[in-house]
C-alpha cells in the first residue's frame, strides 16, 4: 500500500499542486473547463442543506456510545492484543487475571486512570501507542500510589526523530504534573485541546481517522487547526458509508511540519495528499475550500484495496491510453476539470468528486466516466435524485 500510495503522488502529485501554473480555464473540444470538478459552493450547499455538522456539546454526547461500540464488553482481552505488538504487551500485564476490565495507565506522561478497554485502545491508537516511524515504545509496570501502573513512553530510534521532538515539544513527558484523566475525553482534550479534543476523538470513533501530530514524525506539534478539523469532518461526511473502511480506517491527517514540505513538492503550492499530509498553504483557505480539496484527497483513498484508477475499464471510459513506452496520455475529448487531464488517477479522483457532488454536470460532459463511476464505485447509486446521499 505505502509503495501504491508513493507511485501515486509520483504520478499524479496531488490535488492542486500545481495550481500556480494552471489557467484559469481551457478549452477543450470546443468546451470551456472548469480548473477543477467542485469548489466551495459545491461543499457549502451540501453541509448546509443536507447533513449538519454536529456541535462539540453533540459530539461530547455521543462519545460514550460511540466508544460502547468500539470494544464490545463480549470482546477478550486476546482480540486486542492482536491489533498491535506495544497493545499486546500492555495487556498482557492483565492476561492472568480474565476479570481485569480496568487498569490505571501512563501514557506519554499522561496518567490514565481506572480507564476500561475500550476508552484506552482509542487513546492508545490516537496516540500511536504502537510507535510512528522512527520511534518505538517502551512498557513497563509500576506501582503508583499503591494501585498497579502501565507505563508507555515513546522513545526515538533516530536522531532525526529526537531532533524534531526537540524542536516540535513532541516530549510529553510533562503531563505528570497534570491531574488524572478517567476517560478518553479528557484525555483527547489534554493531548488536542478543549474543543479538537472532542472533535477529533468523536472522528475517530465515528470513521476511524487519527488526526493528530503523534502518528508521523514529520507532522507538527500544533496540529491541524480547528478550521481543517472540521473540513475533514465534512469531506468524510460526503464520503458514502460503503467506501470508508478502505478509505478512512486507520488513516491519518496531519499538518506537515510548519514552514517545511516535501522535496517533491517545492516547486509547486501544494495543499494535502492522499497520503494525509496537509501542508501549510491550506490555512489561507477558507473551510469550505478546505473540504473541497480535502474530498479530493479523500476520493483517492477509496482505491486503496482496489486499484479501479489504474483498471483497464476505467482508462477505457476516460479516454486514456498506454503509448509504446508504457506512459499514459489522454485522447482528445471531454473531461470534468482541467486538472483531471494531469493522469488517470487524478481524472479518477475528479471523476469521483464530480459524481458525488455535481452529476448532473459529469452526465453532461461525459456519460461514459458517469457509467463507470455508477456501475463500479457507486453500487449504481445516484446523486441525481438524492444529492444528499443516504448511503
Amino acid at each position: 500500500m505505502a509503495s501504491r500510495l508513493l507511485l501515486k503522488h509520483v504520478a499524479g502529485i496531488a490535488f492542486l499542486s500545481v495550481v500556480a501554473f494552471l489557467p484559469v480555464s481551457a478549452s477543450s473540444a470546443g468546451a470551456t473547463l472548469e480548473p477543477y470538478s467542485i469548489d466551495a459552493s459545491d461543499v457549502e450547499q451540501f453541509a448546509s442543506g443536507c447533513r449538519p455538522e454536529l456541535t462539540v456539546d453533540e459530539m461530547r454526547a455521543e462519545i460514550p456510545g460511540l466508544l460502547a461500540r468500539l470494544v464490545p464488553a463480549s470482546d477478550t482481552i486476546e482480540k486486542l492484543t492482536t491489533s498491535t505488538e506495544v497493545i499486546g504487551r500492555v495487556f498482557d500485564f492483565f492476561k492472568r487475571d480474565p476479570d481485569q476490565n480496568r487498569f490505571n495507565v501512563v501514557l506519554d506522561g499522561l496518567p490514565l486512570l481506572n480507564f476500561d478497554r475500550a476508552n484506552f485502545f482509542a487513546i492508545a491508537d490516537l496516540t500511536a501507542l504502537d510507535g510512528a516511524a522512527g520511534t518505538r515504545r517502551h512498557v513497563s509496570k509500576v506501582d503508583f500510589q499503591s494501585r498497579p501502573w502501565v507505563t508507555a513512553q515513546r522513545f526515538c530510534l533516530s536522531e532525526d526523530c529526537r531532533k524534531r521532538n526537540r524542536e516540535n515539544g513532541h516530549d510529553l513527558r510533562a503531563f505528570n504534573f497534570s491531574p488524572l484523566c478517567q476517560d478518553a475525553l479528557c484525555a483527547s482534550q489534554r493531548l488536542f485541546g478543549d474543543e479538537a479534543g472532542v472533535r477529533i476523538l468523536w472522528i475517530y470513533l465515528k470513521y476511524g481517522s487519527r488526526l493528530g501530530p503523534f502518528t508521523n514524525p514529520f507532522a507538527d506539534a500544533k496540529g491541524l487547526s480547528i478550521e481543517t478539523v472540521r473540513a475533514l469532518e465534512i469531506a468524510f461526511r460526503m464520503l458514502p458509508e460503503f467506501h470508508r473502511p478502505v478509505a478512512l480506517v486507520g488513516s491519518n491527517f496531519y499538518h506537515f511540519a510548519r514552514g517545511e514540505t516535501l522535496p517533491l513538492y517545492r516547486e509547486r503550492r501544494v495543499f494535502a495528499n492522499e497520503a494525509g499530509a496537509i501542508f501549510d498553504p491550506i490555512d489561507k483557505k477558507t473551510l469550505f475550500e478546505q473540504a473541497a480539496l480535502l474530498f479530493h484527497e479523500v476520493a483517492h483513498r477509496t482505491t486503496l484495496v482496489d486499484p479501479l484508477d489504474a483498471s483497464a475499464g476505467w482508462l477505457h471510459a476516460s479516454g486514456w491510453r498506454m503509448d509504446p513506452n508504457a506512459t499514459t496520455r489522454f485522447e482528445r475529448g471531454v473531461w470534468p476539470s482541467y486538472y483531471s487531464r494531469s493522469s488517470p488517477l487524478e481524472d479518477y479522483a475528479e471523476t469521483f468528486v464530480k459524481y458525488r457532488l455535481r452529476p448532473e454536470a459529469l452526465f453532461k460532459v461525459s456519460p461514459r466516466r458517469y457509467e463507470f463511476m455508477k456501475q463500479n464505485v457507486f453500487r449504481g447509486y445516484e446523486f441525481i435524485r438524492n444529492r444528499c446521499g443516504d448511503t
